[in-house]
């Protein structure tokens, strides 16, 4: 559980990097999902659900060190830095609040223009794809906005969620960046989810 995973699928002009496989918790009919799992980890960071207990928050802290350790790795592979901005797929709803992920980038944002913490944000709420949500494209291009094109106009763009079931949120937010002059976009999700067979 604990090993990084480094894979990469491609799909049309896009990639996604992944660092573990998540699997859901399936209303306790998961057995991988189990208690103190990556899995569990990162649905409590998603979701915002955090304990006091000190068991809880070392692996809570651990688990975060683990993905800005791996983000970094990832921009690092860049040869030019000053042409990188790494940008975060936005929540289901225009008041959706920062989640984990924003401190995350902001500390491996090596410089001010490569911080795209706030490029992509959420128009109109559309209903979460865990809760019956319509999974495709199209409805997440049609409710995500970018606040600055000019920003990754020629720019190498990383765009990173959470996690990755379907894709259709990603895929949204990378067809907004090339609309808006990406050279090239980059996808990663913290976990990319496996399904029970």
């Amino acid at each position: 559980q604990n090993k990084i995973l480094m894979a990469t699928a491609t799909s049309l002009e896009d990639s996604l990097k992944y660092m573990i496989e998540y699997h859901p918790y399936n209303d306790g009919e998961n057995p991988n999902h189990t208690k103190g799992s990556d899995s569990q980890t990162l649905v409590y960071l998603k979701d915002g659900r955090y304990s006091d207990s000190a068991s809880f928050l070392e692996r809570k802290r651990k688990f975060q060190r683990r993905i800005k350790l791996w983000v970094r790795g990832i921009i690092d592979e860049e040869s030019n830095k000053d042409n990188v901005v790494i940008a975060i797929a936005p929540g289901h709803s225009p008041s959706s609040k920062p989640n984990f992920l924003h401190e995350i980038i902001g500390s491996v944002s090596h410089k001010q223009s490569m911080d795209g913490r706030k490029l992509l944000y959420r128009a109109e709420e559309v209903e979460k794809a865990a809760h019956g949500g319509r999974r495709d494209q199209s409805r997440h291009e049609e409710t995500i906005r970018i606040s600055s094109p000019k920003s990754v106009k020629r720019k190498v763009v990383y765009i990173i969620d959470d996690v990755w079931t379907t894709g259709a949120t990603l895929r949204a937010c990378a067809t907004i960046m090339k609309k808006a002059g990406a050279a090239q976009v980059y996808l990663l999700a913290v976990g990319k989810t496996v399904h029970m067979d």
